[in-house]
């Protein structure tokens, strides 16, 4: 495809919903040949290791994530990436105070899915830049503030093997649905 988009995964600890995300993500586009890179960062400090139940629902779909140490959150990370997408509201807004005109390509998951339905796949020839100025229209900071089940992935700390693996499944869904929408279409025939 040759664009060389990057997308980073964002959560609190980078240590559960983020890192698999981005193992998600890494295995759809690698099954697709895409030309995406992706990585993932957290809003605490960094050099942890990936919680072993939330290594154990993605080892399969990106085995080298065992070797994953948390990253905390960088203006130079948020930069670099094409498409931020944090894992709830809380991480969007940290990634705009952190670099304020990242704000028309910082989406939750969750946001960034329902809204990119709304208004379909990327068509070709699409940029990237343009179908998100297209899924941003009628988009408002204040829709962001407070929590929401219609934004949020609910956060797994502390909670049962049960709500890790719903948590991984729901992140899974939410990730190969973006990955549909955000490739282009391939031209008509």
């Amino acid at each position: 495809m040759g664009e060389g988009l990057r997308v980073l995964f964002v959560c609190t600890g980078n240590i559960y919903r983020s890192p698999m995300a981005e193992a998600f993500c890494r295995s759809a586009i690698e099954e697709r040949g895409l030309d995406f890179t992706t990585g993932s960062a957290g809003t605490l400090e960094g050099d942890r290791p990936i919680a072993q139940i939330a290594l154990s629902q993605i080892e399969q779909a990106d085995p080298q994530m065992a070797a994953h140490r948390s990253t905390l959150l960088s203006a130079q990370d948020i930069r670099s990436a094409d498409l931020i997408i944090g894992m709830a509201r809380a991480h969007v807004r940290e990634v705009v105070v952190l670099v304020p005109d990242a704000w028309n390509r910082t989406f939750t998951l969750k946001e960034l899915v329902r809204r990119g339905e709304r208004i379909g796949p990327r068509q070709p020839g699409q940029t990237l830049a343009d179908w998100l100025a297209a899924v941003d229209t009628g988009r408002s900071r204040s829709d962001l503030l407070g929590d929401s089940v219609l934004d949020d992935i609910e956060d797994p700390v502390g909670g049962s093997t049960s709500l890790v693996r719903i948590v991984a499944r729901e992140i899974r869904s939410a990730v190969r649905a973006l990955i549909e929408l955000v490739s282009p279409a391939a031209p008509p025939t």
